[in-house]
């Protein structure tokens, strides 16, 4: 996103003997804070709303400074890097990308740290540890019905601390009894796999983090000329 800086600079130029030079340095310098401002104020909401992993997606919240002296080609500019493009459908909503195998796992409670729904996926829980714990076979050679090759599904991933797939979804099973021919087992839903379009809903990061530093740009600039006048590096 581009924080641009449109100037009124009548009557600011008093007491410059070279006002053009001074002028260019302030709004570069203006437009260098105004951005990193705005990634600051992006970063800190990209804190708030959005349950993260680690500091990757923060990492990718960047700004580039001004790379020109030509005040008409100035730009700076703030906005997640290509290696977090998914910042881009959170900002603006609409249909996630799916991923090569065209599912999506989808972490539940008791996937995520302190079993909170508002916490990130612990990560002995990633999909990629939990894919290959999964109970395999259908164990039909043992046992006639479909109840009974369940239970020994279960007993089997209770026994060796496995987990469970039943349809398009993954369990752990947490406890697991059996006695005089009554069963009783607690399931913990660990993920929901879909295979159908997700869509997202803007929850905007960015736009919001522009908006005091543009309202504020204006002072910004006449502080920066302040400056140079009172360092006396261009009077």
């Amino acid at each position: 996103m581009k924080i641009k800086l449109i100037l009124d600079d009548k009557g600011l130029q008093r007491g410059f003997v070279n006002f053009k030079s001074a002028n260019i340095i302030a709004v570069k310098n203006t437009l260098n804070i105004a951005a990193g401002l705005t990634r600051r104020n992006a970063v800190a909401n990209v804190k708030k709303d959005f349950i993260l992993r680690n500091s990757w997606t923060v990492r990718n919240i960047q700004f580039e400074k001004v790379n020109t002296n030509k005040i008409k080609k100035m730009e700076s500019r703030v906005g997640a890097t290509s290696r977090a493009g998914y910042m881009a459908d959170q900002e603006s909503g609409g249909q996630r990308k799916r991923s090569s195998t065209g599912k999506t796992s989808i972490g539940q409670k008791y996937a995520r740290q302190g079993q909170s729904k508002n916490r990130p996926v612990s990560k002995n829980k990633y999909i990629s540890r939990i894919g290959k714990k999964i109970v395999k076979g259908k164990m039909s050679k043992n046992y006639s019905s479909h109840k009974a090759r369940f239970v020994a599904v279960m007993a089997k991933a209770y026994q060796k601390k496995l987990f469970i797939k039943r349809g398009q979804n993954i369990y752990r099973v947490a406890s697991f009894t059996a006695t005089g021919g009554r069963v009783r087992a607690q399931l913990q839903h660990i993920y929901n796999i879909v295979d159908k379009n997700i869509y997202l809903t803007p929850e905007p990061w960015l736009k919001p983090a522009t908006i005091k530093p543009a309202r504020d740009i204006f002072n910004i600039y006449k502080s920066q000329l302040r400056k140079l006048w009172n360092d006396g590096k261009i009077i």
